[in-house]
């Protein structure tokens, strides 16, 4: 629609000249687009056009919203069924298949589309096919979010199979908590049946028992429309008591409005009673133990614990009542350790002893903390074991300067043996220098001590062009030493990691141009082919280091390419990125020699007659990625060598 009304317009421009009418059909098409961009949004949708012919898909903002994808991003038809849930793809694939075969308009399908994240999500998908001449060519629909209500569905399912099957007491009532349903752990446990319980409230299981305190925390829970857990006295259909720990959760539906209440209940009586009988032998050691001067903890045969003295409080953090008819495991100490502490302590009940021992626990504001702890068996009047006696100290600070001082043992050392390896290294280039100097200086040194003594022998009796002659090559072979000289010192800088970067705007083509001459005139040897596509007239880099690659890129090029006329210079610009590539046809590289080729003073196994330093590859390597750059080479022997310096770029 949007097309047709811009097509339009331009047919009115083009025709009529008629700006007033452009104007108004301009100001329509603007208010159309943003009354249907309204519509999308004030969808949680994801709504589609998708081109069958071609496969292309236009989405609205659901995409993202729904699924992850950002809006800009590519999803055809394809890529729209490589999402689908493989267990659900072939379906969705046979169902629309058959749609287009009998030529229907509407489809709908329940299915899992995979998202950005990486998860699945149930989606309702509900499209309209447009036919032309029995041909399926536009699919429209959209996608609605059901997964929280396909989730909703599997949980119902699972909690009715696990209410039937468990021996735990479940309820089920509507909002004003009137009973719908009870399992048949409810009636073994109360007397009541199903019938007898429908229609009344869970105040019919309450005594004269049953702590008020508790029932108020329960209204109130209930009341705010929250989960609510507590500890219950209840009584049987025959009066008999019994202690069930309650969680009582809401059910909400999508709007949040509560559609009833389920309840959970798990007999604790055996537990309520062994507790009060741990409850009077810890009364009896209490008045013992409340004063030391050091952690005391008493857990029973099941590891949970039944004393806990006041110096524990202090230095854990919890208070006893916090953590009586708890696991002591579970409270103290981080769950990879539990199993271990629950097998130490386990060990102790049977009858050994734990002396001395080291063990991490939690502190109740999180922080971990070091325990030294000791455990004995505890026995009743019978010798029998029933539980165990644990005492510790708190030796965190003990331990943290033990650990300190170890780590800065341990530091030194690494540092020590940095340093070492530092110096190793550092002799070696040392030697490698002095092994090139000695060599690479010493022909430029005869030529130029050669030239100057002829020169001053036979000053009189030369001709001009021969002096001439002979300056030109003391010239030529003091620019060589700078050149070496140059590449000592980057190489040096490149070893302590100090290469400056100094940006400045240059002028990439006059620079580039400017390079190849000055290296044509250095070399005298071969002619260098530019291919240049950079569409900036100016960058922002380091000259200098944009130099030294180059140079170094071209003079080896031209070096170990002796038989051949040319070598290939290729400048380019890729997006926010500039390439530097040199191709020669030379004697290339072999394939041990390029694991160690970026190393200074490493010089390939087949240029023994070539002269050089060996720093050239490592120069470029280095000042590439002193400007966040990287290098790239390829080489064979005997058919030449590739070398590509990829740069980020800047105006």
């Amino acid at each position: 629609m949007f097309r047709k009304i811009k097509d339009t317009v331009a047919n009115f421009f083009s025709a009529n000249q008629n700006f007033q009418l452009v104007k108004e059909l301009s100001e329509k098409l603007k208010m159309a687009n943003q009354k249907f961009d309204w519509l999308t949004r004030a969808s949680n949708e994801a709504m589609r056009d998708c081109d069958l012919p071609s496969g292309t898909i236009i989405w609205n903002h659901g995409l993202q919203s729904l699924f992850g994808y950002p809006n800009n991003k590519e999803i055809n038809y394809t890529t729209w069924l490589s999402l689908i849930h493989p267990a659900e793809r072939d379906n969705v694939m046979g169902e629309l298949t058959n749609i287009f075969a009998s030529r229907q308009p509407m489809w709908s399908s329940i299915y899992r589309v995979k998202c950005a994240s990486g998860s699945y999500r149930h989606i309702f998908d509900r499209v309209y096919v447009l036919y032309n001449e029995n041909v399926p060519m536009r699919m429209i629909g959209t996608m609605q979010d059901i997964d929280e209500r396909m989730m909703g569905l599997a949980e119902i399912d699972r909690l009715s199979m696990v209410a039937s099957k468990t021996d735990n007491l479940v309820i089920i009532t509507d909002p004003n908590q009137q009973i719908e349903w009870v399992n048949q752990g409810f009636v073994n446990r109360t007397g009541y049946s199903l019938k007898e319980s429908l229609g009344k409230t869970p105040r019919m299981l309450q005594g004269a028992g049953t702590d008020q305190a508790t029932l108020a925390r329960i209204r109130k829970g209930i009341s705010e429309q929250r989960a609510v857990t507590e500890e219950v006295l209840n009584y049987t259909s025959q009066g008999e008591k019994y202690w069930v720990k309650i969680n009582i959760n809401p059910v909400l539906d999508e709007a949040q409005n509560l559609l009833r209440w389920v309840a959970v209940e798990t007999d604790i009586t055996r537990y309520k009673e062994y507790e009060s009988k741990i409850t009077a032998i810890a009364r009896e050691l209490s008045d013992l133990i409340a004063n030391a001067n050091a952690i005391i903890i008493g857990v029973d045969r099941n590891l949970y614990v039944n004393e806990w003295n006041a110096f524990a409080s202090t230095a854990t953090g919890y208070h006893k009542n916090d953590i009586l008819g708890k696991k002591i495991a579970t409270v103290l100490f981080h769950p990879m350790d539990q199993k271990k502490i629950e097998s130490i302590f386990t060990k102790v009940l049977q009858g050994e002893l734990f002396h001395q021992q080291e063990l991490a626990y939690s502190h109740q504001d999180g922080h971990q903390h070091i325990l030294l702890i000791s455990a004995t068996p505890r026995k009743n009047e019978t010798g029998e074991i029933v539980g165990l006696i644990a005492v510790g100290h708190d030796i965190t600070e003990l331990t943290d300067y033990r650990n300190s001082l170890e780590e800065r043992v341990k530091e030194r050392t690494e540092e020590l043996k940095i340093a070492l390896k530092k110096e190793k290294e550092l002799v070696e280039i040392k030697k490698q220098f002095v092994a090139i100097a000695s060599h690479e200086f010493r022909t430029p040194l005869s030529t130029i001590h050669f030239a100057a003594n002829f020169l001053s022998d036979h000053l009189e009796k030369l001709a001009y062009e021969d002096v001439r002659s002979k300056l030109k090559k003391i010239e030529k072979q003091v620019v060589h030493m700078t050149s070496l000289l140059d590449d000592v010192i980057v190489a040096g800088r490149t070893e302590t990691n100090s290469i400056p970067v100094m940006k400045t705007v240059v002028s990439l083509r006059q620079f580039i141009d400017k390079l190849i001459e000055d290296v044509k005139n250095t070399t005298h040897t071969h002619e260098i082919n530019l291919y240049y596509d950079v569409a900036l007239q100016v960058i922002e880099t380091d000259e200098k280091l944009v130099q030294s690659i180059l140079t170094n890129m071209l003079t080896n090029a031209i070096k170990f390419s002796p038989q051949k006329l040319s070598i290939q210079l290729n400048v380019q610009q890729q997006e926010d990125k500039l390439t530097l590539e040199v191709i020669d046809q030379g004697i290339g590289i072999s394939e041990y020699d390029q694991l160690r080729l970026f190393e200074p003073f490493h010089r390939g196994s087949n240029t023994h007659s070539i002269a050089g330093t060996g720093l050239g590859l490592s120069i470029i390597k280095k000042a590439a990625e002193a400007l966040n750059g990287s290098v790239i080479l390829k080489s064979q022997i005997d058919e030449g060598t590739t070398i590509k310096v990829i740069l980020p770029i800047s105006v």
